[in-house]
């Protein structure tokens, strides 16, 4: 009966490892990172609207595009830094190309906030490819 336990939950395993997409190849994150240099802050075309600050990511992009992995290099709060991440990492961009082949990379990625007449804390628009819903590359 043991035994049989163990089949089932190495078949399970396995089946469950057949069913998850492939999302290319993952390189790690750099060890050691410079901090962001400090740039002047976006201006906005809406009066109503004020710069509230910018959260800084470093994000590990596969060859296929699929963001892999995130660290927070400046940050303005704990919720806004895991909101910022939690929208990146269903994103999906173009992979990377060097002759003409994909490639994985490290980039940092700047997401800017901002305030409304009404107090409330706003991201700037993501692109299509970065909204919640899209699981699968629109490509």
């Amino acid at each position: 009966m043991i035994k049989l336990m163990n089949v089932l939950m190495v078949l399970l395993s396995l089946c469950s490892l057949s069913l998850a997409e492939n999302k290319g190849h993952c390189p790690p994150a750099p060890a050691d990172v410079a901090p962001p240099q400090k740039a002047s802050p976006p201006t906005s075309t809406d009066p109503d609207k004020k710069y509230f600050g910018t959260v800084t990511l470093l994000a590990v992009i596969s060859d296929k595009g699929y963001v892999c992995s995130t660290h927070v290099l400046h940050g303005l709060s704990k919720e806004l830094d895991k909101k910022t991440e939690a929208a990146v990492k269903v994103c999906h961009f173009d992979p990377a190309q060097k002759n003409g082949n994909a490639l994985p990379v490290v980039v940092s990625l700047n997401v800017n906030y901002w305030t409304i007449g009404t107090g409330e804390i706003v991201s700037d628009p993501p692109p299509p490819e970065c909204s919640a819903s899209s699981e699968k590359p629109a490509h």
